[in-house]
């Protein structure tokens, strides 16, 4: 008798979250998610490039597999995830097209399995319309060019000089 075997479970505990709590329309921003492995079964990118089925990632909640920030799934950065070892899902979203307030919410999944663990704390998002950008009108430019005013120079003023006149005594 060898004893008893416990089966590989998966489990996932949240540990940290990145996310801005106000975004606008249409723009992109990075977030990130840090999760820790807390099951005895190692996670993986299991499957051949383009097969994915029973690959380890992280999917979007709240409600579940949606794509309001531009995808429904992000895969494990690094493979293998040991038990007890966090990862880093480091990825950017796009805000959605609309304004309003958005659920950001994602929670790990084996694909064909599903589900497990811990959900990341739900956080809402307020999108905001995009602030349009003042048009600035052009300033008429108004240039003048100055001819350079001539110089007068001053004119000789002709002298008058006196010369004595003779005058007779009788």
């Amino acid at each position: 008798y060898f004893g008893h075997i416990a089966p590989l479970a998966n489990g996932a505990t949240f540990v940290s979250q990145s996310v801005p709590s106000t975004m606008t329309v249409g723009q992109t921003y990075a977030v990130s998610v840090i999760l820790r492995n807390s099951g005895t079964k190692p996670w993986d990118k299991i499957g051949s490039p383009g097969d994915y089925s029973y690959a380890y990632r992280i999917k979007s909640q709240n409600p579940p597999d949606n794509t309001t920030w531009g995808t429904s799934f992000v895969p494990i950065p690094s493979a293998p995830i040991l038990p007890n070892q966090n990862t880093t899902f480091s990825f950017t979203v796009t805000a959605p097209s609309t304004p309003g307030t958005y659920n950001f919410q994602w929670q790990m999944n084996q694909g064909l399995v599903g589900w497990f663990g811990d959900k990341t704390p739900n956080v809402v998002v307020q999108v905001t319309a995009a602030t349009p950008t003042p048009t600035v009108s052009p300033t008429p430019t108004v240039s003048a060019t100055v001819s350079p005013t001539p110089t007068i120079s001053p004119t000789p003023t002709p002298s008058v000089s006196a010369s004595p006149t003779p005058t007779q005594t009788p």
